[in-house]
Formats: structure tokens, C-alpha cells, sequence
């Protein structure tokens, strides 16, 4: 069962409205662009991700998908949006796992997502853009690995949303 009650949309809202800057709740503090933070805030919106969470079509069979590879593994969620995934993996038995967002306000979601679940131990959320927050997500993927070389054995990336269209995928 995931948790999603603690998530205020309007506390998120209120905390997109203006930012520029993408603060995660790991510390980690990334400027974005003008261009970055109008295309990361559109997805600040709870109600974008609230809308793919409720189509049974494709969540499920991403769900059916973590539960058989992820157990005894580390992941890494690249645009983890409300932290779904990351969960799913989680509650699989993902070793441990790292979930990126660069929307501050979905950063937060996600982490409240994690924390009612139950999961902080196993997942960490950095906000940023995976290429900004590189170090930190190195280090905790280190932290995994025992020190050795930061590695992940799977990597979740759900980028066609719930529209290609409403997500400016077509020219």
C-alpha cells in the first residue's frame, strides 16, 4: 500500500511559485535556468503526477516490473516525480535507492511519500538535475556499495509521462 495522505498540493504549489533555484531535502543546492525551472516547474504541480498516478495502465505493470528485478538491488530513479517508484522499489527490496527531481516542490513530495512509507533508511531523495547532483548521488551510491565504486543495478526512468503530448515530447 503506498502512503501519499501527508502531501499538502498547495504547500508544494506555494513553494514553486517564483523558484528558481532547486533545493533538496539531502542538502543539495542546484540553479537552475530560466528555460530548467519553467519546464521542471510544470511538473511541481501535484496534480500532473496525481493524474499518471491514477491511470491502472501503465502503473501497474511498473510496479509488477520493480517487484521482480529490484530485490537486493540498488537503484537509481532519475525524475522520480512524487517518489512512486522509488517506493515500488523499495517495498521490492531494493538494497538501497537514490531518487533525483529537480522540481523542489516534487523533491519534497517525494520525500514525504518516502517518510510516510515507512522508507527513509532506503531512500534518498536529491533534488537537482541528475547532471547537477552528480557528486552527492555518487556518494550515496559509494555509501551502498561499501565504499567500492558507485554503481546501481537498476536504473528507473519513467520519462513519457502520461501524455506525450501534454509533455512536449512532439515538435
Amino acid at each position: 500500500l503506498l502512503h501519499l495522505a501527508s502531501v499538502s498540493p498547495r504547500a508544494f504549489s506555494e513553494q514553486m511559485h517564483g523558484q528558481k533555484r532547486s533545493r533538496g531535502p539531502e542538502g543539495v543546492v542546484a540553479a537552475l535556468s530560466d528555460a530548467d525551472a519553467a519546464y521542471f516547474g510544470a511538473y511541481g504541480q501535484l496534480a500532473t503526477h496525481r493524474m499518471m498516478m491514477q491511470d491502472a495502465t501503465p502503473a501497474e505493470p511498473f510496479k509488477a516490473v520493480m517487484f521482480a528485478i529490484c530485490h537486493g538491488k540498488v537503484v537509481l530513479d532519475v525524475g522520480c516525480g512524487s517518489g512512486v517508484l522509488a517506493v515500488f522499489a523499495a517495498q521490492a527490496g531494493a538494497r538501497r535507492v537514490v531518487a533525483v527531481e529537480a522540481s523542489a516542490a516534487m523533491a519534497a513530495c517525494a520525500r514525504a511519500v518516502v517518510e510516510g512509507n515507512g522508507l527513509a533508511e532506503r531512500v534518498s531523495v536529491l533534488c537537482g538535475r541528475v547532471e547537477d547532483v552528480a557528486e552527492a548521488v555518487d556518494s550515496l551510491l559509494r555509501q551502498a556499495n561499501g565504499g567500492a565504486a558507485a554503481l546501481v543495478d537498476v536504473i528507473v526512468s519513467e520519462w513519457m509521462g502520461y501524455m506525450l503530448v501534454c509533455e512536449n515530447m512532439f515538435p
